[in-house]
């Protein structure tokens, strides 16, 4: 998950999809719903950087809802802090 966040931070957007998106294929956990989470910031990200906003608030608010059981620190990721990401109104989006 750390490189997955870095890779995201430092705008790689695609990357850091891809990077969680192997792990949460194989996963059959109850962290499923927060990895996917994860990759919706990222492709959130890629929607901004390519000025489709639809596609971008659509992934933040799928995000938003997959987060909401989770609290704390789980994966290295700072749910609250993901979650106030998301609830900004409009720019690149940190994990």
């Amino acid at each position: 998950m750390l490189l997955a966040r870095v890779l995201n931070n430092k705008g790689y957007y695609f990357e850091a999809h891809e990077v969680v998106e192997k792990f949460w294929l194989r996963c059959d956990c109850p962290e499923k719903k927060l990895l996917q989470a994860v990759i919706q910031t990222a492709i959130a990200n890629m929607h901004l950087e390519n000025r489709n906003l639809k596609s971008y608030s659509r992934m933040k608010k799928l995000a938003l809802e997959n987060l909401k059981p989770y609290r704390g620190v789980i994966c290295t990721v700072e749910v609250e802090n993901l979650k106030e990401e998301l609830r900004k109104e409009r720019g690149f989006l940190k994990f």
